[in-house]
């Protein structure tokens, strides 16, 4: 058997019927260099969210099941059309759902986890000479239901499967590589060769929307090696692997989340008992919990913040009137984030970040720290000038300020 090779097209990449001919003719370039690919795609375009609206048109709270039947259609649509062009190109391809691929999945509707992957499958396709394209985002439970994977899942099925068949993985989007900032907010911005699994973990958590964080996690966990490049560009892209010399005292990237909100309860009672039922009930309704922070009040009670994707502005608004605690959302607000290695523990950077916001004239609201980010709450509205500032002041633009400390 010829080499094989995951590749994985996103939704933009396949948004068009001309998208959809340009991508086979990828992949044929690819089995005509020796390879024997295995083509993973997501829904065209916008359509998983318009599947979903069309859904909340009928019901505000659709049932997760038929939710999940309805959803995983946006994938398989994307495989046929790819199949059928393949196969107008004179190859042997194979639509596949998740289920056909021998995805088996376990967990809730809207965010299953996969369990494992009948590779005997996919061998016998490729042995025989077929093109595997597989619907990625969804596979089976144990009753033989549809399940999704939840934002990105995509790129888990593609990861999950290039680790079962012990091959490396091809990420393709309308980005050419992983950027040192988003190259739509900073045009200038440096391009990474090459980044760790850990940094583009971090990068994932803090907003970047290059590769699903459970993806990076998994390529770490079964050592996948991943190219990230554009579906449609001759540019080189950027490579992730395992990175053992790290450039210690410098900024990494500068990365903007404005799809997110910041919770905070109070008169929450310092007994473990209260805040375990706290996060217990926030865990059963679905909110992903990022950055939680907890602090003591004067009166002796305890504050728990933590920030959540915008997408849980529903469950969250209804818990607000089922919790005892009173409850803050705050939902106008765009995270900036810096990530590096022991340079931001340094008061020398703060300082540098708090003299650019002065400069500008834009206001802090809240600053949360760890070891390897540093992450500021800004108006939504100032995101842009602050990202470019920002990465000017760090030298991530090919042209720039004077770094800080010169």
């Amino acid at each position: 058997m010829e080499k094989t090779v995951v590749q994985k097209y996103g939704g933009s990449s396949l948004a068009t019927e001309a998208k959809v001919l340009a991508v086979a003719a990828k992949i044929l370039a690819a089995r005509k260099a020796g390879y024997s690919p295995v083509a993973v795609v997501s829904a065209q375009g916008d359509e998983t969210d318009e599947l979903l609206a069309r859904a909340r048109s009928i019901s505000p709270r659709p049932a997760a099941r038929e939710l999940d039947a309805l959803l995983a259609v946006g994938e398989q649509k994307s495989s046929a059309l790819l199949a059928i062009a393949l196969c107008k190109l004179g190859l042997q391809a194979l639509s596949l759902t998740g289920g056909q691929a021998g995805i088996h999945t376990k967990g809730a509707y809207g965010d299953s986890r996969i369990l494992a992957i009948e590779t005997e499958k996919l061998r016998g396709y490729l042995l025989q000479g077929y093109l595997p394209v597989v619907a990625g985002f969804q596979g089976v439970n144990a009753q033989g239901e549809t399940t999704t994977l939840g934002r990105g899942g995509t790129d888990i099925t593609a990861v999950a499967i290039a680790a079962a068949l012990g091959c490396p993985c091809e990420i393709y989007t309308d980005v050419d590589g992983i950027y040192r900032a988003d190259p739509s907010l900073v045009p200038a911005a440096k391009k990474l060769t090459a980044i760790s699994w850990d940094d583009l973990s971090e990068m994932s958590a803090l907003g970047a929307r290059v590769l699903n964080e459970r993806a990076v996690e998994l390529a770490k966990k079964y050592a996948v090696p991943i190219y990230i490049g554009g579906a449609h560009s001759s540019e080189k892209g950027t490579y992730v692997l395992e990175v053992t010399k790290v450039e210690e005292d410098k900024i990494t990237a500068v990365l903007v989340d404005d799809d997110i909100l910041r919770i905070n309860i109070g008169d929450v009672p310092p007994d473990p008992w209260s805040q375990q039922q706290l996060f217990e009930l926030l865990s059963e309704k679905g909110v992903g919990m990022g950055m939680v922070q907890r602090e003591w009040t004067a009166e002796g009670r305890m504050r728990i913040s933590f920030t959540c994707a915008g997408n849980c502005r529903q469950i969250v608004e209804c818990l607000e009137s089922q919790l005892p605690y009173p409850v803050a959302i705050i939902r106008d607000e765009a995270r900036i984030s810096l990530l590096g290695s022991g340079v931001l523990n340094q008061a020398r950077v703060t300082s540098c970040i708090m003299q650019n916001l002065a400069s500008l004239d834009v206001g802090l609201r809240h600053l949360i720290t760890s070891e390897r980010s540093l992450s500021l709450f800004i108006g939504k509205g100032d995101r842009e000038r602050v990202a470019a500032r920002l990465a000017q002041t760090f030298d991530l633009c090919e042209r720039s300020v004077a770094p800080y400390g010169r």
